[in-house]
């Protein structure tokens, strides 16, 4: 099921999804899902609290894909609410 859902929402996304905590690091990724990635912008889950913190960190986490996933080609990271993601 995973990998039909990976397949559906493209390559790039499908590796970040994949990757994210490798990417991400532990912490942040425990904390965000990446959902969706369109024109260059990167839209990442994460709780309210969080959004303000990891927008200052966005500089650091497009750097972070860019060298895991050159074809990505994120330009913006965008957050969007929602509860922490379950592992």
């Amino acid at each position: 099921m995973l990998r039909t859902t990976l397949k559906r929402r493209g390559t790039a996304l499908a590796a970040l999804i994949e990757d994210w905590d490798s990417i991400a690091g532990p912490e942040i990724a425990a904390r965000t899902t990446p959902v969706k990635l369109q024109a260059g912008t990167l839209t990442i889950a994460c709780p309210g609290p969080d959004a303000l913190a990891l927008t200052h960190m966005a500089p650091t986490l497009i750097s972070r894909i860019t060298l895991a996933i050159p074809n990505a080609k994120i330009e913006r990271l965008r957050f969007t609410a929602a509860p922490a993601p379950q592992r």
